[in-house]
């Protein structure tokens, strides 16, 4: 079985658009590769699937119970994650 990695932002309080565009930034700069999946809180994948649309992206946005109002998980594909940056 192999290991799912997140890498996971918190921001409670801020907007949900800017946490992910920055957080996307900084996926990108360090893996070369955008997230293979997004998990936000399950009341949150609308405004998360707004937002991404806004940004003209088409990453999989999944809600989980387990992820708190104002934490994002980016998921770091098994590929990207043998090639990141330490």
């Amino acid at each position: 079985m192999t290991a799912v990695r997140y890498r996971v932002l918190w921001g409670p309080g801020r907007p949900l658009a800017d946490l992910l565009r920055e957080g996307i930034t900084s996926f990108y700069r360090d893996h070369r590769r955008l997230p293979a999946e997004i998990v936000v809180n399950r009341t949150a994948v609308a405004a998360a699937t707004a937002a991404l649309q806004a940004l003209e992206l088409h990453i999989p946005v999944r809600g989980c119970a387990g992820c708190l109002l104002g934490e994002v998980w980016l998921k770091v594909n098994e590929e990207a994650a043998q090639s990141s940056v330490p």
